[in-house]
């Protein structure tokens, strides 16, 4: 348990951190004051447990993926090697989407169907087989997510979480709800790229006008 609220904490920490450095990458000023509030929020207990604790006492605690995604951001943030570029994001996000919407509204599918996507997680030698093939194929076209991917089913295998399900390491609420955000907004702004130009359309009539003066 201690180290998933570690975990945790280091996600909501450099969550936090992040909107104060997201505007100044390098800038160690911008890092410690981002540091310092990361730390209050994480640190500072509310009816004798800090917000970690809170967490991780409901079962929300980081993935594997989450860390690994997390670690790369803040790696680039600082100036140092982009190890993830802007194809192996892309494929985290879906992925958490993917994973989020087939694990958390198990309820609802459970309605539909008796199908219990997080009992995969138990080891089922298809679903260790589909994530392989994924990583491959991933790989194969030089998505860096096949790296985390990878990282996260060899931490199953040494059990580092107290998780025995290969689900925990691979995907958790907060990666879901952000991976809903992320796929969100990019899907919003290729909409407003793709829809009609007003400025365009009237220069292009302006033009016509003009052709048929002369």
């Amino acid at each position: 348990m201690l180290w998933t609220w570690r975990a945790t904490a280091l996600f909501l920490a450099v969550l936090v951190g992040l909107l104060g450095a997201r505007q100044r990458r390098g800038s160690w000023r911008s890092l410690l004051l981002s540091a310092a509030i990361a730390g209050l929020v994480v640190g500072v207990p509310v009816a004798g447990w800090t917000l970690p604790s809170w967490l991780a006492g409901i079962g929300v605690t980081s993935s594997v993926t989450s860390i690994c995604l997390l670690a790369a951001f803040v790696l680039g943030r600082l100036g140092g090697p982009v190890p993830l570029a802007a194809p192996a994001w892309r494929a985290a996000w879906w992925f958490g989407v993917i994973a989020g919407v087939a694990l958390y509204p198990r309820p609802g599918l459970l309605a539909l169907a008796t199908l219990d996507p997080y009992s995969w997680g138990w080891g089922s030698l298809p679903f260790v087989l589909a994530l392989g093939l994924l990583s491959i194929g991933l790989l194969w076209r030089g998505n860096g997510f096949s790296l985390v991917l990878a990282l996260g089913v060899l931490a199953w295998n040494l059990r580092v979480l107290e998780s025995a399900n290969l689900w925990d390491y691979l995907t958790d609420p907060i990666l879901t709800l952000f991976s809903l955000v992320m796929v969100t907004r990019a899907v919003w702004r290729r909409l407003a790229r793709a829809g009609p130009n007003p400025e365009g359309t009237s220069v292009a009539v302006g033009a016509g006008a003009l052709a048929r003066g002369r």
